[in-house]
């Protein structure tokens, strides 16, 4: 029987603020962290390498965690050689999942909430 999980966690589109950046990513690494130590490294530097626009040379925004094919196989982007833990199981990996998506609230709202407020003009809103 074939299964895995995959999700991703980002703020692309964005206008950069270091905190907010920090912020971010301080949420998804401690939701990581719970799961195993090379999990927020590995995610962040597949999201990043994801979302970069090599034609602006730059990345599409403040990016975040990617991870797809998450089973008990081997990983691509995750570290073989390493006897950190990691989830294989589906329930230790659907852990991982729910606990990802309990951060997006608390990595996200405070953002929003600072932000919402801001002036714009038709330029950025387009």
């Amino acid at each position: 029987m074939a299964w895995w999980f995959g999700g991703r966690c980002d703020l692309t589109h964005s206008y950069f603020f270091e905190e907010d950046a920090k912020h971010f990513h301080s949420v998804l690494k401690a939701g990581c962290d719970q799961h195993g130590a090379d999990l927020y490294p590995a995610f962040k530097t597949w999201c990043d390498e994801y979302f970069y626009l090599p034609h602006r040379q730059e990345p599409r925004g403040i990016n975040g965690i990617f991870f797809d094919d998450l089973s008990d196989e081997p990983h691509k982007h995750l570290p073989s050689d390493t006897s950190a833990p990691r989830p294989e199981t589906p329930p230790k990996l659907f852990a991982f999942i729910k606990t990802m998506g309990d951060s997006f609230g608390p990595s996200y709202f405070p953002i929003l909430t600072k932000r919402m407020s801001l002036p714009y003009d038709d330029h950025m809103r387009r």
